[in-house]
């Protein structure tokens, strides 16, 4: 990564909590901006309409008219990462069915990558294991995801499904980027939310594939939103908390 920019911090107040490159369906046009969203389904009942709901804000985003400049080259990919599980991303899939700048596909991430070993063939596991086990998979589903929509337009920004964009979002995002670009047009990547919202990443190089393989490399030390800080940070620990320590109890 010598040369590139490792890190441009973006305080936006736009994002609240706050295979060849795929065109437009109905206009064939180049996509130039993907919302890339994983998604799994909640136990609680009063949680699960929540992906329902942040789509509502990303359709309210989408440029309506043919004099928007962004118009048609901006599309957003929600991947189920627990196929036949997932009520709600059924439900989603249906209701926005008419919506062709949004896709929804099933991608299951395997199990297989965890470096620590297959839960299945061990011992029952503390609680704190399990919660490492948790956070282990929520980064490979995250990694299966990058691999998933590498390529499939210029640039990647990672929303979780539980996060809702603000109004005025997208202009918040093309701004960023406009000076972003005028600084150094090889950036490496831009955050513009916090967590695991906002990354924002040049989707037709091999950016997004270093981080999901970063992502899988490293699962087992730090939770998946450190992991991407340090790959922003151009591998700098110290910037870090210290890495998750096996269970003792």
């Amino acid at each position: 990564m010598a040369g590139r920019t490792p890190l441009l911090v973006a305080a936006c107040a736009a994002l609240a909590l706050a295979q060849p490159t795929d065109v437009c369906a109905a206009t064939g046009i180049e996509l130039w901006l993907l919302f890339a969203m994983p998604t799994v389904p909640r136990s609680s009942p009063s949680a699960r309409a929540y992906l329902g709901r942040t789509l509502d804000h990303v359709v309210a985003q989408l440029p309506a008219s043919p004099a928007e400049p962004t118009y048609g080259r901006v599309g957003c990919l929600v991947v189920n990462m627990r196929p036949g599980e997932h009520a709600e991303f059924e439900v989603a899939r249906a209701r926005y069915a008419h919506v062709a700048a949004i896709s929804f596909e099933d991608v299951r991430a395997a199990d297989a990558g965890d470096t620590v070993g297959s839960a299945a063939a061990a011992p029952p596991m503390t609680a704190t294991a399990e919660r490492h086990a948790r956070i282990r998979r929520h980064t490979r589903d995250v990694a299966s995801l990058l691999r998933h929509a590498h390529g499939r337009s210029r640039l990647l920004l990672l929303l979780d499904d539980d996060v809702r964009l603000c109004p005025l979002a997208l202009l918040a995002i093309q701004h960023f980027v406009r000076r972003a670009d005028t600084r150094d047009a090889d950036w490496l990547s831009m955050r513009v939310s916090y967590a695991s919202s906002g990354v924002l990443l040049h989707n037709n190089n091999e950016d997004v594939p270093a981080l999901a393989d970063h992502l899988i490399r490293e699962q087992a030390s730090h939770p998946q939103d450190h992991l991407t800080t340090l790959f922003m940070l151009g591998f700098a620990p110290s910037h870090l908390p210290p890495p998750m320590a096996p269970s003792a109890d």
